[in-house]
Order: structure tokens, then C-alpha cells, then sequence
């Protein structure tokens, strides 16, 4: 599939805007970040990939990493990753073009645009090299979780339901993302994946099936749910 590059000067929405939320996360993630109702917006549990991610990076031999944020949404994982580890280069697609100007935007407003380069496409479809490390915090809501209404009501309301939506057990497009992994990823690559917090074990189970000689973990965010899966090829 052919790549598509979003690169377009435009200036930042505004704080306020019609039917728009501005919102900034705080410590490892940006230092401002710009999202829409209509755009993904990142949450508290995203610092956990983040801080895992950067932990790994910054305790290996290999500074100048490439890294692939699968699923970019407003960007803020690879703009984070970018601004923390200065000879990195980010990688990050989303199926949506308007996701990818808004991350666009933000990368451009956190100084970052040299080193993040953003594509559309199906997951890792656009992705024309092997990476050390995949990021992605997926749609992993289960249908009926959709349907009857269960989530937080900042998710429920301001969320793109192309954002949430997992499939009829949640883990549509993890499988996805894993099968196309396992030729992305580097020897002694890292995936780490954000998950819901009783995903942990099917997870493990799907993730052993793709990656069998893998270290493969489930961390817990701070109220002790599962979070977040650790894949160490």
C-alpha cells in the first residue's frame, strides 16, 4: 500500500472551539497537546506506555531507535517519545487523514516535526521498514461494552467510536497489529500495547501465538488492572 505523507503547515486549533476540548497531559507526555471531540483523546493510563517505552529505550545500547505508534490518534505517544529521546525517529500511521492533521499540528506546536513522520494507512501497512520498538494504544472496547454504554463518560462522549471500537471481544485489531508485528519488529525489538483491564490474560494467550520465544508480560497501571502488554523479542 502506498504511504501517504500529511506534512501540512497549519497552525494549532484554538483552546476553545465548537464542539472541541482542549486538554494537556501533564509529566512524560507533551508539554501542550491539542485534541478535538472528534479526534482520540489521550487519558492518564497512556503515561504508562510511555514511561515503559522510554525505561526500555533509555537502558539499551541503541539511542538512535526507530519507532513505529501504530494507531497515532492526535500523535501524543510519538510526539512524547520524540521530545524525550532527541536521536530517535518516530514512525506514525493512523487510518484516519484527519487524526493525522491533527497530530500533525501538535507535532509541529512541540517542535518535533523533524523527527516524526506520519502516514495513513491500516496499521502497519504503510510501515516500508523493520523498527526496534512498536507502540500503539488500540481500539479494545468489546462491542457490547459499546453498546450498552459502559465507559467513562469522557470516552463515551467525546470518543470517535473508529477510536474505541475493538471488535465483538475487543481484540479485532490487537490480532491484526500482532500478525503484521512479528515481521515489523527487529530481533530484540520491543511491542508494547495498551490493553483493557481484563485483557490481560487473552492478550498473553494471543501474543504467545505470534511471538513464542518472546519475554512476554502484562504490567499493571497504579489501581492494579492490567494496562499495558510488553513484548521483548
Amino acid at each position: 500500500m502506498a504511504t501517504q505523507n500529511v506534512y501540512q503547515a497549519t497552525s494549532p486549533p484554538r483552546k476553545q472551539r465548537a464542539g472541541g476540548l482542549y486538554h494537556r497531559l501533564q509529566r512524560v507526555l507533551c508539554s501542550r497537546f491539542f485534541s478535538e471531540s472528534s479526534r482520540s483523546i489521550p487519558r492518564p493510563e497512556t503515561e504508562l506506555l510511555v514511561e515503559t517505552a522510554l525505561e526500555i529505550i533509555n537502558n539499551s545500547n541503541d539511542k538512535n531507535a526507530l519507532i513505529a505508534d501504530i494507531g497515532t490518534g492526535s500523535g501524543c505517544i510519538a510526539i512524547s517519545l520524540a521530545k524525550h529521546l532527541p536521536d530517535a525517529v518516530v514512525f506514525a500511521s493512523d487510518i484516519s487523514c484527519q487524526a493525522l492533521q491533527l497530530a500533525e499540528q501538535n507535532a509541529r506546536f512541540n517542535q518535533v516535526t523533524h523527527r516524526v513522520m506520519f502516514f495513513a494507512g491500516d496499521l502497519m501497512a504503510p510501515l516500508a521498514t523493520q523498527v526496534d520498538m512498536i507502540v500503539s494504544n488500540p481500539p479494545y472496547i468489546s462491542r457490547p461494552e459499546l453498546i450498552a454504554g459502559s465507559m467513562m463518560p469522557e470516552v463515551q462522549q467525546y470518543e470517535p467510536r473508529l477510536a474505541l471500537n475493538g471488535g465483538l471481544d475487543g481484540l479485532t485489531i490487537l490480532r491484526g497489529l500482532l500478525s503484521q508485528a512479528v515481521d515489523k519488529l527487529k530481533p530484540n525489538g520491543s511491542l508494547l500495547v495498551e490493553i483493557g483491564s481484563e485483557q490481560g490474560q487473552a492478550v498473553t494467550q494471543l501474543a504467545q501465538t505470534h511471538f513464542p520465544s518472546a519475554n512476554i508480560q502484562i504490567k499493571k497501571d497504579l489501581a492494579g488492572l492490567d494496562r499495558l502488554l510488553i513484548i521483548r523479542n
